[in-house]
């Protein structure tokens, strides 16, 4: 008997099927190792020994762990199957370091989509475990916790939770889009046009010109009552019509950036709704995999595509992929774009077999990865010039005269079609209107628009996309509002701190230089502890003195008048968290008393309530027991370990009760 390790659970069933009886399929469920909070500042790295890291394994992945060393035993081969990203390279090290005394059955195997052909090749073709890669990881983990865990001390000081390499970077963003629309002085200006009716239906035409020069903008209200006088009293005739065709060209393979951009844009998806769905996809074998920078396909894909087009739509419609020279297709990456592993499973048929979601974001990716194939599509816009004396005004239409993949992959091109216009024909009952308009700030980013900005700057990767939006998110630093991302007063306040006190270890080019480091160490043009020197001898100094300057720089508390503390009779304080204002011992952290502010800013002191024991066992640390809490700030209930902080594990209401009230109820 063989063994097969794979990332997820849900991978075990398809790749059982298609190895047979000879392989036992076992899952790691991500990653199965943890930092040990040891060391300088708890980073669990040893920074005077080379940034060694103090490894331990997850106790919650324990069943995981114990399945696998158990077949792993007897099996006769081991073949590691994570992904064949970093990510997934990391992942394998650790099995490689779990089973460290079966090492010589050990064996790495990579296939980027789950089918017959790709696992088969990859279990008889194993390769090396990519030390460079796992380097590369290694890094990446150490400079994140470094970074995480010694500016994260700093900004608390401002009251705030953290600060980290990629999202900070980030949030430096948004917060500069904030500021420009917040500092943004709108102007006046007047859109002039006229309307009349033509063949039974209502056309808008705009200011173009005025004696021969193009017009952007009227912002002259005298300027725009002339232009209305002047042609109110001449007539409007067409002066000339053009029509010129212009070519649609087919999206380019589908990469992680663009596949959460237009999931956004079409289906309305977040990024994280995006990349979840496409988890599953590629876990049920019907996508390939989904973090991916590479704009390419199989050759193997290429003539089965060929073939699909040919057949179904027509030779005539079949170009090929056409990649330009400017595309960087990162060798580090050896994946294809995204793409469906099979092109007979098509939208319907899967839309059986997946939940809508999942059914929607498949079309999408089917349709894409074969538009990619076709010719490009034409469309003949028609301008039609309207003359009245010095003034011109130009209407347009659109009409496709070949559709090509629009037949079937059409998101942004739709048809407007004009009436038959003829040069010099006067036209009768025309209204212009002057409208007095202001122009607008600058738009916010939609979550889709920071995952091309994290892209177009380099500062993430495409495992890192969703996450840092999602973090931003939770430590509600930003909030979406109707799609628009906004950032929130607790985010302002962060980044102000970041960028006065770090801005030279925390800022776009730096994180993006991070990341160009990260993908030379993978590839073996730059060395892990090189790097890691160098950033350590610029970061720390930094931190030192931001830690100095924020103390000092930090105001005086607002002492709360009329009362002592209960407890220990030092004065009180009053402090802001996100919830609002409360008072608090100024003896903290040796006295821990805190108390609401009433209505009439009476002191409220709140009484605890004793944790309720339910009496089940913490499945994470199988100690302790499940106790129903209360959050002190949003007096929500949920539920934790009584050994906590030891042990950390949380789960909300909700969740206690779909998982344990059956359990109860049976009891019973």
């Amino acid at each position: 008997m063989n063994l097969v390790i794979v990332e997820s659970p849900n991978k075990i069933k398809a790749i059982s099927k298609i190895l047979g009886n000879d392989y036992t399929v076992l899952a790691t469920a991500g990653h199965i190792r943890l930092i040990k909070p040891e060391f300088a500042y708890k980073t669990g790295i040893d920074i005077q020994h080379d940034f060694k890291i103090s490894f331990e394994f997850d106790p919650s992945k324990n069943e995981f762990i114990k399945k696998i060393k158990t077949a792993a035993k007897t099996a006769k081969d081991i073949y590691v199957c994570s992904d064949g990203d970093r990510e997934g390279e990391s992942i394998a090290d650790e099995v490689r370091s779990l089973l460290s005394d079966q090492s010589s059955k050990l064996h790495r195997a990579i296939f980027n989509e789950i089918t017959a052909k790709a696992v088969t090749h990859a279990i008889q073709n194993p390769i090396p475990f990519d030390e460079n890669m796992i380097k590369a990881a290694e890094t990446r983990q150490i400079l994140d916790r470094l970074i995480g865990f010694r500016t994260t001390p700093v900004v608390r000081y401002i009251g705030c939770e953290s600060a980290g390499r990629v999202q900070s970077a980030l949030l430096q963003l948004i917060c500069k889009k904030e500021r420009e629309i917040q500092e943004f002085i709108p102007t006046t200006y007047y859109d002039i046009s006229i309307n009349f009716k033509k063949s039974r239906s209502e056309y808008t035409a705009k200011l173009n010109s005025i004696n021969g020069k193009h017009v952007d903008k009227i912002t002259d209200k005298d300027q725009a009552d002339k232009i209305v006088n002047d042609c109110n009293s001449g007539k409007y005739s067409v002066s000339d019509i053009t029509n010129k065709q212009k070519e649609i060209q087919p999206k380019l393979p589908m990469t992680s950036a663009a596949l959460q951009q237009i999931a956004s844009n079409v289906l309305g998806f977040s990024p994280s709704k995006t990349m979840t769905c496409a988890q599953h996809l590629f876990e049920g074998a019907f996508i390939t995999y989904h973090r991916t920078d590479a704009v390419r396909f199989s050759d193997d894909f290429i003539k089965v595509a060929k073939d699909k087009i040919e057949k179904e739509f027509g030779k005539k419609y079949y170009r090929g992929l056409v990649i330009p020279k400017e595309i960087n297709d990162n060798a580090q990456n050896g994946h294809e774009s995204i793409r469906p592993v099979d092109l007979e499973n098509t939208p319907d048929k899967v839309s059986q077999l997946v939940d809508g979601p999942e059914s929607k974001l498949y079309r999408l990716i089917y349709n894409h990865a074969l538009a990619s194939f076709f010719i490009p599509a034409k469309v003949n816009v028609t301008t039609v010039y309207i003359k009245n004396g010095d003034y011109v005004f130009t209407l347009s239409g659109k009409t496709i005269i070949e559709e090509s993949f629009l037949k079937f992959y059409n998101n942004d091109t739709e048809e407007v079609n004009l009436p038959e216009f003829k040069n010099g024909e006067e036209l009768k009952n025309v209204n212009i209107n002057s409208e007095e308009k202001q122009t607008q700030p600058p738009s916010r980013y939609s979550e889709a628009g920071l995952v091309k900005l994290m892209k177009d700057t380099g500062i993430g990767r495409p495992s890192t996309y969703a996450s840092a939006i999602e973090t931003l998110k939770k430590r509600e630093y930003i909030e979406v509002v109707k799609k628009a991302v906004h950032v929130t007063s607790k985010g302002m306040k962060l980044d102000e701190a970041i960028s006065k006190y770090f801005m030279s270890v925390i800022n776009t080019q730096y994180t993006a230089d991070m990341e160009n480091d990260l993908d030379k160490i993978s590839l073996g043009k730059e060395q892990k502890l090189d790097k890691l020197n160098e950033f350590w001898k610029d970061f720390e100094p930094v931190v030192v003195n931001a830690m100095s300057r924020i103390k000092e720089d930090k105001p005086a508390p607002v002492v709360y008048e009329g009362a002592t503390c209960p407890n220990c009779g030092k004065p009180l304080y009053v402090k802001e968290s996100k919830y609002g204002k409360f008072i608090c011992c100024s003896g903290y952290p040796k006295c821990k008393f805190t108390a609401s502010i009433g209505e009439n800013g009476e002191m409220v002191i709140n009484e605890k309530k004793e944790a309720e024991d339910t009496g089940i066992v913490c499945p994470r640390c199988k100690k302790g027991h499940i106790v129903k809490r209360v959050a002190k700030a949003s007096g929500k209930i949920f539920y934790g370990c009584n050994k906590f902080p030891r042990c950390k594990f949380t789960m909300s209401e909700a969740k206690f009760i779909e998982t344990y009230s059956d359990k109860k109820e049976n009891e019973k």
